[in-house]
C-alpha cells in the first residue's frame, strides 16, 4: 500500500464526523496536490478516473454532500454523498455494491501480496513504479531501483529441494522487509529476483542500504534437514533522473547493474555506470533461424538456419555458409534452454572468412530493452552458474557496445 492510499485510509478512520474527515481530506490535498483527488476517489469508489476529471468531481462531491445533507436534515457520510452522486449525478456506477471498506482492503492487499515472500507481486512493482517515477518528476527528487538475485539459488533447490529454496526465500524478504521503511516497495520480480523501489533516494544512498541487505543476508545461516545452508546476493542500482529518464531504461540499467555485480563474482552491489558498460560473452551452440530485412524479395525466403557459437548481451556470432555483408540488417530467433523464442533484431558488425570457407558472422544487436534483455541477461548468468557447479570452465570475455566487438 503506497504512502498517499495509507493517508487516505487513516484520515477516514481517525476523524468520527464527515465534516472534519473532508476538511482533513482537502488538508491533505493541499499538501500533497490535487493529483490526490483521484486516489481518495479510488480508496472511496474503486474507480479509476484521469486526474483532471477525478479533480472536479472531487470537489462537485464536497459540494454535492453538503446540499444532499440539506435536504435530509443530518449530516450524511461522505460514502453515501459520494454513492448518490456517481449513481444519480454523473452516473459513472450503475448498480453500487455496500462494502466494508477495511475487509475491501484487506482482499485486495491479499491480491497484492506475493504468498510465499509476503512482498509485493511484480504487478504492483510495475504499477508503483510509475508512479513513483510521476512523483518524483514532478517534485524534481530522485529514485532508486534495486534488482538483487539469489546466487546459485538452483543449487539449493537441486541439492536441498524446494521446501529448502522456499524457507532461503522467506528468510531474505523478511530481512528486506525489516530493512526497508514504509514508502519503499519491495516485491518479487522473478523466481528469485527482488526488485526495490527507494523513494527519494539517490543511487549512492541506495548502495548504503542495499549493502546492508547483502551483509545481513551473508551472515544468515539456515538449518534445513541437518544441513546448514548458506547464500549471498548480487544486487544492481540504476536511479532517476542520473541513469534514466523513464521506467523502461530504469529497469534496463538495473538490470545491467545487476548482471555486472553477477559478473565480477557474485556477494556484490553494483551502480550502473553507462560510460564502462562491458559485456560477458558465453559458448552458445544453438541452431538460429536468420532472416535478412529490408528487401522485399528477401522477406518472402523462407528464413535461413545457422549455428551459433557464442552469445552476449550487445550480440551473437554465427559461422554461414555465405557471405552477408557488413551493416546488413537481420531478424534472429534465438531458442533459450527452457524458455520461448526469443526474436530479435540486428545488425552485421563483423565478417571473417574461416578456413574450411566459411564465414564468421558477427551481429550486434539493435536496442534490447525491458524484458527481453532481463531474458537475455538472467539466460546468461544462469548459463555462468551452471558451469561453475560443474566445475567446467567457460569463457569470460568482456566487450564494449561497440560494433568492433565482434
Amino acid at each position: 500500500m503506497d504512502q498517499s492510499r495509507y493517508a487516505i485510509l487513516s484520515c477516514l478512520q481517525d476523524c468520527s464526523f464527515p465534516e472534519r474527515q473532508i476538511a482533513s481530506l482537502i488538508e491533505l490535498i493541499e499538501q500533497d496536490g490535487t493529483a490526490l483527488c483521484k486516489v481518495i476517489i479510488h480508496v472511496l469508489s474503486h474507480l479509476d478516473l484521469p486526474l483532471e476529471e477525478a479533480e472536479r468531481c472531487w470537489w462537485e462531491i464536497v459540494q454535492h454532500h453538503s446540499e444532499l445533507s440539506a435536504l435530509v436534515g443530518r449530516t450524511l457520510s461522505l460514502q453515501t454523498a459520494m454513492c448518490d452522486y456517481f449513481s444519480f449525478a454523473s452516473k459513472h456506477i450503475k448498480n453500487p455494491k455496500i462494502v466494508d471498506m477495511h475487509l475491501f482492503e484487506e482482499t485486495l492487499q491479499e491480491l497484492s501480496i506475493d504468498y510465499l515472500t509476503g512482498l509485493s507481486n511484480k504487478k504492483v512493482f510495475e504499477r508503483h513504479l510509475v508512479q513513483e517515477l510521476a512523483k518524483a518528476e514532478r517534485r524534481k527528487r530522485p529514485l532508486s531501483l534495486i534488482f538483487l538475485d539469489l546466487d546459485n539459488f538452483k543449487y539449493v533447490n537441486d541439492n536441498f529441494g524446494h521446501q529448502a529454496g522456499d524457507l532461503v526465500l522467506k528468510r531474505v524478504s523478511s530481512i528486506i522487509n525489516t530493512l526497508k521503511r514504509i514508502e519503499d516497495t519491495a516485491s518479487r520480480y522473478g523466481g528469485e529476483e527482488i526488485a526495490i523501489i527507494l523513494s527519494d533516494t539517490d543511487k549512492y544512498q541506495a548502495l548504503i542500504f542495499a549493502e546492508r541487505i547483502r551483509v545481513q543476508i551473508e551472515e544468515m545461516r539456515l538449518n534445513f534437514a541437518e544441513h546448514e545452508i548458506k547464500i549471498t546476493i548480487s544486487a544492481g542500482i540504476a536511479a532517476y533522473p542520473m541513469d534514466a529518464g523513464d521506467e523502461i531504461a530504469l529497469l534496463s540499467n538495473a538490470d545491467y547493474a545487476l548482471y555486472s555485480a553477477k559478473r565480477n563474482g557474485k556477494n556484490l552491489v553494483s551502480l550502473y555506470q553507462a560510460e564502462k558498460r562491458r559485456y560477458l560473452r558465453i559458448d552458445f551452440t544453438q541452431s538460429l533461424e536468420i532472416r535478412i530485412l529490408g528487401r522485399r524479395k528477401d522477406n518472402k525466403r523462407q528464413p535461413l538456419t545457422q549455428k551459433s557459437k557464442d552469445l552476449c548481451l550487445a550480440g551473437i556470432l554465427f559461422e554461414s555458409n555465405s557471405v552477408i555483408k557488413l551493416d546488413t540488417n537481420l531478424e534472429i530467433k534465438i531458442d533459450l534452454e527452457g524458455g520461448s523464442p526469443l526474436l530479435l533484431c540486428g545488425r552485421v558488425a563483423r565478417v571473417e572468412k574461416l578456413e574450411n570457407g566459411k564465414y564468421d558472422i558477427g551481429i550486434a544487436f539493435q536496442s534490447i530493452e525491458g524484458t527481453i534483455r532481463h531474458i537475455l541477461s538472467k539466460y546468461i548468468c544462469q548459463q555462468c552458474e551452471r558451469m561453475e557447479q560443474i566445475c567446467q570452465p567457460t569463457r569470460y570475455v568482456f566487450e564494449s557496445t561497440r560494433c568492433e566487438a565482434y
